[in-house]
């Protein structure tokens, strides 16, 4: 958003699969960043070793615990490209900016808030609720839990080559109130969905397998951190809640059919053929270790027996994983699979006919928007 209302070039690091490293004061995101670069060979020795001085005492990660990858091999970004100029940022280091754009520190030693450095303008926060940035001039607009604002017409003042942000973290940091700006993003949001082969080609293997596109209600319930973990048995209260309101609303039986203990997916669409479809199916998204044997999921099994993860569809013989299973990051040859699993689970659940979330996640925010692209037109 910030390089199309600048018309500047969006340098944009790879992603990193893996353990996140948490918002700090840039000096320390940019050690951050420098000791997870890898070599060819997958190591990151050599920057640790480069950076002792700087990493005290702070350990190096662990190289084969992450990787790193383009964000463009693993979203969509040809709506993307038609409106943002993007270059891949390949190292995160000041001597890679000069060489490879030109663009030159003067040696400026900024403690902190907005300075120049040569080519640089930086926007160095101390906290993690730095600027709000807003679109529109607005007097009197407050900044919330902001320290400082910045607006766009501002932004777009400054004559240095880079715009460098410390970062770019919080709720509500930018608010948007012009419409234009409103409908740039609403399409910008829709247009960034999993993109990868392996991913789109796995999930619609489960979603087969689920009896096809909108034959089934999508559930995300997420309970293995921090606040999730602690209202576990809340959460998936009101997503029972919900799941029943949807039945009453489709008019299907709040009491399913006679069925086998623990029934396989195959006697789930049989009884739902038999009974005129009068049977809710449900796929689960979830970073919960085996939930059927979890007894804080018995309620959801009860109740809605022919319930299924992605990790009863990983243990099924019959389905040929392997090229999840083969997949590897050619940056570094670290395997994909367990990275790519969380995203081909919210793939498969947003083909649910409905979708059904945990309240606050931001990844069942995902999953949200990718239902909504699902189940209308692509420029809508």
């Amino acid at each position: 958003m910030l390089a199309w209302y600048t018309n500047r070039t969006l340098l944009l690091p790879r992603a990193l699969l893996g353990k996140p490293f948490p918002w700090s004061p840039m000096s320390q995101l940019r050690l951050e960043h420098l000791i997870h670069e890898k070599t060819p060979d997958g190591s990151n020795a050599a920057a640790c070793d480069a950076l002792r001085d700087e990493r005290g005492d702070q350990m190096c990660p662990n190289p084969a615990e992450y990787t790193l990858m383009p964000y463009d091999e693993l979203f969509s970004f040809d709506w993307v490209r038609e409106h943002v100029r993007i270059q891949l940022r390949e190292e995160m280091s000041e001597e890679w900016l000069e060489k490879a754009v030109g663009i030159k520190r003067a040696g400026v030693e900024g403690k902190g808030g907005s300075y120049v450095d040569g080519d640089i303008r930086y926007f160095n926060g101390t906290t993690r609720y730095d600027w709000r940035i807003f679109d529109t001039f607005v007097g009197g607009s407050s900044n919330g839990k902001y320290e400082a604002r910045l607006d766009v017409m501002q932004l777009r003042t400054f004559s240095e080559r880079l715009l460098h942000f410390s970062s770019l973290f919080g709720t509500g940091k930018m608010p948007v109130r012009d419409p234009v700006h409103f409908e740039f993003l609403r399409r910008l949001r829709r247009s960034l969905l999993y993109n990868h082969p392996v991913v789109l080609k796995s999930a619609q293997e489960v979603v087969q397998r689920m009896g096809g596109a909108g034959k089934f209600v999508g559930l995300h319930v997420r309970t293995s951190d921090g606040y999730f973990a602690r209202v576990q048995q809340q959460n998936i209260g009101t997503i029972l809640e919900n799941l029943h309101t949807v039945n009453a609303t489709a008019g299907l039986p709040s009491i399913p059919p006679v069925l086998p203990s623990n029934p396989t997916v195959s006697q789930c669409l049989q009884a739902a053929s038999e009974a005129g479809n009068n049977l809710t199916l449900v796929y689960m998204a979830t970073d919960a270790q085996y939930p059927r044997a979890n007894r804080i999921f018995a309620s959801l099994y009860n109740a809605y027996p022919c319930t299924f993860t992605l990790g009863d569809f990983l243990a099924d013989e019959g389905i040929n994983w392997k090229e999840l299973r083969a997949a590897r990051n050619p940056y570094d040859g670290v395997s994909l699979e367990r990275y790519f699993i969380p995203m081909i689970d919210a793939t498969a659940a947003a083909n649910g006919r409905v979708v059904i979330g945990s309240k606050g996640s931001t990844f069942s925010g995902f999953v949200y928007q990718m239902h909504d692209v699902f189940c209308r037109p692509r420029n809508g």
